[in-house]
């Protein structure tokens, strides 16, 4: 993070979005080591899916290549769909049919299940602007080529390979998390909403324990958090280190302060004007 302050000069979203990985660990612990709170859960899962996708958000409508003004055209009506997929959650938690409780017919709450379905449909759209090829600009080429003219090919190439690998990571952690999702939607019909790993308290507020499988089921949907914090990293960090991303970074900490200190003296210093 602190490479893309001095970076950014400043805060961006990709700092926030590295930020609250971070913090959803640390949620993580809290959890399990306090009580089982299906609303607190139920937030996390969702803040740490809505996080997840707007990594994927940014890099694909920020992209430093001709093409990405094709393909952050190109997928501006999915991330509007997708926006208000995810902000519909807000009155689903506070609407008494949908809300992350639990009874005795439904252990998983109706509103976490539309979570892992959510995170389908946002696969669904990256296969799908895999297939049509959008971050390659191999079928828009007569649109991007001219594009070229007085750029650095060599730069806009790097760019390219950066972003290529940037979805393959993000392919490869995807594939693994959504069939993480399949698997929990099939347990869900098949053995929890049955009462065979976990019950409820008095007040359908906390999740308890029936056994081993309990325990099995939550730390999987725990993993499912974790490894999108990884995959986050990794997709927004590790891979632009690796092309270079920050070797232009040259002012240490020290020396970025001191000019910033410098700046701000110097806006504050009174303007003397001389009377003859």
């Amino acid at each position: 993070m602190r490479k893309y302050y001095y970076k950014q000069r400043g805060h961006s979203a990709v700092t926030a979005l590295l930020a609250y990985k971070i913090v959803c660990l640390a949620l993580i612990l809290v959890f399990d080591f306090t009580v089982k709170l299906i609303t607190g859960f139920f937030f996390l899962v969702a803040s740490a899916n809505f996080t997840t996708y707007l990594a994927l958000m940014y890099v694909l409508r920020n992209q430093e290549t001709p093409e990405g003004p094709i393909m952050k055209q190109k997928t501006r009506p999915f991330f509007i769909f997708m926006n208000c997929v995810y902000f519909s959650l807000i009155p689903m938690a506070f609407i008494p049919l949908t809300a992350p409780n639990c009874d005795s017919i439904r252990r998983y709450p109706p509103s976490m299940l539309y979570l892992n379905f959510i995170f389908l449909m946002n696969t669904v759209f990256f296969y799908w602007i895999k297939k049509h090829n959008f971050f390659q600009g191999e079928k828009h080429e007569s649109n991007w080529k001219s594009s070229l003219l007085g750029t650095d090919i060599s730069t806009t190439q790097k760019n390219r390979e950066m972003f290529n690998e940037q979805i393959q990571s993000y392919n490869k952690y995807l594939n693994i998390l959504s069939v993480i999702q399949v698997v929990i939607i099939w347990l869900v019909v098949r053995y929890i909403d049955g009462g065979c790993a976990l019950a409820c308290d008095a007040n359908g507020t906390q999740w308890l324990y029936l056994g081993v499988g309990g325990e099995l089921f939550i730390m999987g949907m725990m993993i499912t958090i974790m490894m999108q914090s990884v995959m986050v990293e990794k997709f927004l960090y590790r891979i632009p280190n690796k092309h270079g991303q920050f070797d232009t970074i040259k002012v240490s900490k020290r020396r970025f302060r001191r000019n910033k200190l410098r700046v701000e003296a110097d806006a504050e210093e009174p303007i003397s004007v001389a009377v003859n």
